[in-house]
Parts: structure tokens; sequence; C-alpha cells
């Protein structure tokens, strides 16, 4: 059984509490004392799992059965069911509440938990109920630890710690005091007396995952590679059900560049009888992205030979195959194995990686199709449970998709590919509190997984809460110290700080590990932040000059000279590498561009139409020579050019873009819809393609259907900041008849687009309709002046209300 993870509570529910409930009873009672003391016969005889159900027992008979609810509390908190524990002994507060044990539990669970706000209540009630204990002492004493870190006062800090290493003497076993003792050391840098502390903690709770990560924090700090690995491999050891662990131990042999330890390793706990098929996996993903697919295909055709388990080992082969540019050959494994294969998790499994493998070959109804069969035969299957939620985020259906992913839950708790997929799920429906909350879960349960950290620090960023952000990327670098991913994104933090002693450290450990191109971009992005134009200039002179970065850098110094407004420079620039490199099509490009920013569109659109006549294909050339066209005044040219470009490329987003504003300019605002829809089908992720789609759809069409999806695809528009986006939600809010809440968001819009006329009227019709009749008249009566003679429905809507307000007026 586990050890408890924190104060042990001291009874107060003895056995003469027993013998006096059990002097008074009725029958339901005496039949809830047998099961007590049935319960009490099986823990003494080590059988916990029957005592608990004898326990629950005693509850369904007598709910308020004090002894049997704290045997069941000390139960749980002795196995580490900290959420059941923390459940039971609220009970025995509520039922008890001038009892100090149960609180204490309570309250140093709230502060382990780090909810200090509600822990307060109970501490309050401890101050008065056990002044003088000295766990009311060190309760206490977190709490003013906690304050002197947050306020960065070194002194109390030191002195809250000093206190708590006294406590230990009257509570060793107090794991809220040990922490303080532990986290006070690592800040201190004071190793020595960090490890003393957690050997001696952890010999009392071998089994608290707290105590490991002080370990692997003060192992990272001191650079002790060794520590590190040492302490996951204890952690796998302690924590043999924890997937995540291995694959913690994998990254941190990966970014060391350990490639044959990592394969030992995985090598090892592959067991010799013929078991351990999940071990193998990993061992096969593992070949695959450390050495290279052929590898893994060979490692996965000795498995096949081995004949432990040739159905999934076969799916990998597949799958390998498939990567390997085999398509047919892939699908032919495949679909023999699903054919053939008896019904069992394990197939189900594999018919979800063939589904994974139809959905890339762009088979969405056959990817669909066996999702649904393995649902069918198990609705609770993990793996198509996510890739069912995917489908429905893309389809708009986030509300369903979380349900999904809620059943996944129960299956799989702690699996963080559901904590992201949720977090998608609320983004789509624009809860961007929710969604941070499954990011940080997502970072946790994955052990600060690059991927997951990398995700949840850029959210942060995008909401300028920076300092989190940097927290988030370090915690995932002391287990990764080498990740490029988190490096970058950690510079582009400190760069976002305007931090730049920490973005030089950054790109310096870049050069380090060999990533100098991101290091490069790093010390670019540092120096354009600074206004350091000539020193940016300077840098990428150099690259150039030693050939590490070749044209790629003349186009940057270009684009740089730009960024500070010298578009003559530039084009000067580039037409000197050009004049070296006559025949390069990339820089024929942006000398063209370059003369578009300089405002000579007609030599701009020369440029363009040259690259197309020698026979460049990319859509982007087409794209700006009908820019470059329109904005030199020839429109007509830009049509045709646009009807050539569709005709060479149909499937180009930028160029379907460009015709659909041109159908919603013509009036044809159904004609713009199908091509939104298209783009929207192909990228439904796409803020700007939904909040187009979304704002035709709401003020081009009444029908019911219309605007049941526009609502539906706006959702993730909630809580936005961007005008138009603002603008198209409100406008929907306000069809829904939600005019409180449409007002904000289409005040923000008309504020910031004063000359739009669609966002004016939207807000004096919300205006009209809040009863708010004056503010609505003037809108309405600007909306009008700006459109026109635009007959659009919501303009026409517009005219009609307006005229009603007057003559109502009028008639007053």
């Amino acid at each position: 059984m586990a050890r408890v993870s924190l104060i042990r509570p001291r009874s107060v529910f003895g056995v003469l509490v027993l013998i006096l409930l059990v002097a008074a009873c009725d029958t339901t009672e005496e039949r809830a004392e047998g099961h007590f003391e049935s319960a009490l016969a099986l823990i003494a005889d080590g059988d916990v799992a029957r005592a608990k159900v004898e326990l629950r027992t005693v509850f369904s008979l007598v709910p308020d059965h004090v002894p049997a609810r704290e045997t069941l509390a000390e139960i749980l908190l002795e196995e580490g069911d900290l959420a059941g524990a923390f459940g039971q002994y609220m009970r025995l507060v509520e039922q008890l509440p001038d009892a100090t044990e149960p609180r204490f539990v309570v309250t140093e669970l709230l502060m382990l938990d780090l909810e200090f706000e509600d822990a307060q209540v109970h501490l309050d009630v401890l101050q008065e109920l056990a002044p003088a204990d000295p766990r009311t002492a060190a309760l206490q004493n977190a709490v003013s630890y906690r304050s002197a870190v947050i306020e960065e006062d070194v002194i109390a800090r030191r002195s809250s710690a000093a206190k708590a290493l006294q406590l230990v003497a009257d509570l060793p076993d107090s794991l809220l005091n040990s922490t303080v003792v532990a986290d006070n050391a690592v800040l201190d840098a004071d190793f020595d007396g960090l490890f003393e502390e957690l050997d001696r903690i952890q010999a009392i709770f071998p089994e608290e995952r707290r105590i490991f990560q002080y370990r692997l924090t003060g192992y990272s700090r001191m650079g002790d590679f060794e520590g590190i690995e040492r302490t996951i491999r204890s952690m796998i050891e302690t924590f043999p059900e924890d997937e995540v662990l291995p694959q913690t131990l994998m990254r941190y042999y990966a970014d060391r560049g350990d490639l044959d330890g990592a394969e030992t390793f995985l090598r090892d706990r592959i067991a010799v009888d013929g078991s351990g098929d999940a071990e193998r996996m990993t061992l096969l993903r593992y070949l695959t992205t450390a050495r290279d697919p052929q590898t893994a295909l060979d490692e996965t055709r000795r498995l096949i030979e081995e004949g432990t388990n040739n159905q999934l080992f076969r799916s990998v082969e597949a799958s390998l195959l498939y990567d390997l540019g085999e398509r047919d050959a892939a699908v032919a494994i495949f679909e023999d194995i699903v054919a053939t294969a008896d019904p069992s998790d394990q197939t189900n499994n594999i018919k979800t990686t063939y589904a994974g493998l139809l959905q890339r070959d762009g088979n969405e109804v056959g990817a669909r199709a066996l999702i649904e069969g393995v649902l069918e035969a198990d609705p609770s299957h993990v793996p198509s449970l996510l890739m069912r939620a995917h489908w429905l985020i893309e389809d708009d259906r986030a509300d369903d998709a979380v349900l999904a992913l809620r059943l996944a839950q129960d299956q799989e708790p702690e699996n963080p590919e559901i904590f992201a997929r949720l977090a998608d799920a609320h983004l789509r429906n624009g809860e961007r509190l929710l969604a941070g909350e499954m990011l940080a879960l997502a970072v946790e349960t994955s052990n600060s997984a690059p991927l997951h950290a990398v995700g949840y620090a850029r959210y942060l960023t995008r909401d300028a809460r920076l300092a989190p952000a940097e927290a988030v990327l370090i915690k995932a670098l002391r287990l990764a110290p080498r990740d490029v991913t988190i490096l970058v994104a950690l510079g582009e933090v400190y760069v976002a700080m305007a931090d730049w002693g920490r973005a030089q450290g950054v790109e310096d450990k870049l050069r380090e590990i060999r990533a100098d191109a991101q290091a490069n971009t790093l010390r670019l992005e540092a120096l354009r932040a600074q206004g350091r134009t000539d020193d940016a200039v300077a840098f990428l002179e150099r690259l150039s000059a030693d050939g590490a970065a070749g044209l790629a850098a003349e186009i940057a110094i270009a684009q740089t000279l730009i960024r500070d407004g010298d578009a003559p420079a530039a084009l000067t620039h580039l037409q000197d590498a050009l004049a070296a490199n006559t025949e390069d099509e990339t820089l024929r490009f942006f000398v063209a561009s370059a003369q578009a920013v300089t405002g000579d569109h007609a030599a701009a659109a020369e440029g363009y139409r040259q690259l197309i006549d020698d026979g460049a294909t990319g859509a982007r050339v087409w794209v700006e020579l009908i820019r470059a066209l329109k904005r030199s005044g020839r429109g007509d040219e830009a049509a045709v050019e646009l009807k050539a470009a569709l005709e060479r490329a149909p499937d180009a987003p930028d160029l379907l873009w460009m015709r659909a504003s041109e159908l919603e300019a013509a009036g044809d605002a159904d004609g713009a819809i199908e091509i939104y829809e298209t783009l929207y089908a192909a990228n439904s992720a796409s803020p700007i393609v939904a909040n187009n789609l979304a704002s035709l759809l709401s003020t081009s069409r009444s029908d019911a259907e219309s605007l049941e999806r526009a609502e539906r695809i706006a959702r993730r528009l909630r809580e936005t900041e961007i005008p138009a986006f603002q603008d198209t939600y409100g406008w929907i809010q306000y069809l829904s008849g939600n005019y409180t809440e449409a007002v904000d968001y289409l005040e923000a819009a008309a504020r910031a687009l004063p000359d739009d006329p669609l966002v004016q009227a939207h807000l004096g019709l919300t205006y009209a309709a809040l009863e708010r009749s004056e503010d609505a008249v003037a809108r309405l009566t600007q909306a009008i002046d700006l459109a026109g003679d635009d007959s659009r429905l919501t303009l026409a809507l517009a005219r009609e209300r307006l005229a009603e307000l007057q003559n109502r007026d009028s008639a007053e």
C-alpha cells in the first residue's frame, strides 16, 4: 500500500465512539455495524480492497457513519488517492465542524494543490480550534512562505524556510512543511540541503511524485545529467503503470544525442518470454523517428519472423511502407488484416491506425467508416474517440467533440492528447480560458513534453502572458535542455519581453547544439525588435559573404530595409543581387515585390507577368500580378488574369479568395459563399475564412439553416479583439436575440471601422432592438450615408428600420 502523502491524521474517532454508537441502534444500524466490523477485520487481514466495499456498504445504510468514513478516508490517503480522500475528509468536516483532524488534512491537501484561497478558510478555523498545534503553525508558515516567494522577499522567504526546518522535529512526516524546506533550498541553490531533506522525506513517502520533481529540478540546476537519468529511472520503477515516464527518459536521451543509450533502454524493457508487445512497439516508434523508417522496417520484419504477434507487426510494416512511398503495398496489408483479424482491442487499434492512413491519403470517407465501425463495437475506444472528436471539431460540432473526449477521458484520465484535443474544442467554441486550462493539463500530464509545452507557451504569449510562458518553457527545458523547438519558443518569448540578454543566451545555446539557422533567425528578430536596422543588415551581409545563407540573406536584407521604411534601398539591393544572378526566379519575384512597395505597380506587374511567361507556376506570382494590376488602375486586366490563373490553379486558396471577394463586390453573395465553403472545407481552422463565411451567411441570408450554421462557425470569435471578427460575432448575437452581448462587440467594431456601412448598420439595428432610439437613428443614418446605393440585405433592413423610427418620432 502506498504511503500517505501529507501530515498523517490523528484519529479522534476510536473504538469508544463505535461502542457508544452500537449501544443504541436499530436493525439498520446493526447491519451497518456488522459491515463496519467486517471491514476492520478485512483490514487486519490485509484485504483492503474488500474492506472498501464493506465500508461503502455501511454508507448505503447509514450515510453519516463517522468511524466508517474516517477509516475509508485514511485508506484512500494511504493509497495515494488524494482526490478520493479529500472528498471523504470534507464530509467529515461538514459532519464534525469542531473536529480538527479532518480539517488539518483538508487544509494541507488544498495547499499542496496550490488552492490557498480555499485553504485559508479552513486555516482560520484551525487557528481558533487548535492555535498551539504545530500543524497549525506549519500551515500558516506555508502561507507566509508562498507570499514571500510571490513578493520576491528573500529575507521573509528564508525566515519561513528556517521556521519550517525547526518544525521538522515536531512534524517529521509533514509533506507540506518539507516542500517549504526543499523549495527554499532550490531557490538558494543549496543542493546539499535540498537532497538531505529530500532523502529524509522520501524515506517516509517513497511514492510521492513531488519529491521526485524536486530531485529533477535540483539535478537540472546543477547540470547533473546522471542525476536526472537516475531519477527518471527511479520514477519508472516506482510508477510502472505511468506511460509518460519512459517517454520522458527517451526525450532525455534524444536531447543528449545518446541514440544508443535510448535504444538499449528500450530493448532492455522487452520481456524475453515473447510478451511485451507494447515495449516492442515503443522500440519501433523510436527507430522510426531517431534512426530512419528503413531501420524500423527491418526490425519490424524481424519481429514478424519471431511470430509473437504477426497482425500487430504487419500493421506496423504497412505504415512504414506507406511512409517509404509504397502506398499500394501498405493498403493491401491493412486490408488483409482488417478482413481476417478476429474482433479484439488490438484489431480496433489496427483499424484506427489504418483510418489515420486513409485520412492522410485523402480518403476521409473510408477513414470515417472504419472509425464508426470500431466505435460501434467499442464505444469507449480512445484512439477512435480522438479521431471522431477531431472530425467533430472540424465540422463545428465542438460540444459533441467535448462529449466524445470526456468519454475517452473516463478510460484514460491522464492522456495528454485528450487534453490537447479538448483545448481545440474549446477554442473552436471561443472558450479561451477553458482551452488554456486544458493546454496546461496537457503539459502536466505529458511531463512537459516539448509539443505540449510549446503549444501552451504560445497560447500564453498570444495573451501577452509572457512570464508564465517563460516558466512553462523553462520547466520543459530542464528535461530536454537541447530541444530546438523549446529553445526557439523561449527565444521568441525573450524577444517579446525585450530581454535581450536572455535572448542572447538562447541564441548561444542554439549555436552550441548547431542549430545555426534558428540562432540566426533569433538574432535577426532581436535586432529588428530593437530597431537596430544597420546592425541587422550588417549581420545578414556577413552571413551572405560567408556563404551561410546565400540569396536568402540578400532577401532578408531587403525585407529588413522595407520594415525600416527604406523601400528604395531595398529595391537597389535586390537589383544588385539580381545583376549577379540574372536567372534566379526568387530574386526576380522579390525585385517586383519591392517595386510594388515603392509604388511602381506598373513595373511590378511587368516583372510578375514576365515570370509567368517564363514558366513560373506558383499561385503567389499570379496573386501579386493581379494585385499590381488593380493598384495601377487596370481592373479589367486583373479580372482576365484571375480567370486565367484559376484555370491553371483551380484549388489555390489565395486565388479562390480573390474570386470570392470579386463576387461579393459584384453583389453575388451566393457565389462568394460557395467559394468560402470550399475554402472552409479545406481548412476550417482558419479564423479569417470562418469569419468571412459566417459574415456572409448572416448578412446575405435570412433562413434558419444559414443563420444556425453562421452561429456555429462564429463561436470561436468570442472574446476576439479583431474589429472585423467582433462585428461578425456581434451581428450573429443580434440575430440570435442576444442584444446585450451583441452591443459590446458591435460598439468596439464600430469604433475601429467607422467607414464601414455594414458595421454601423449592425450597431444601429442593435440599438433599436435595445430601445435606444436616439442612438439607433444616429447610427443608422450614418450607415445609410456611407452605403450610398448599396442594396445588401442588411442595409435594406437598416433603411426600413430608420424610417420606422423617424415616423414614430414624428407621430409622437
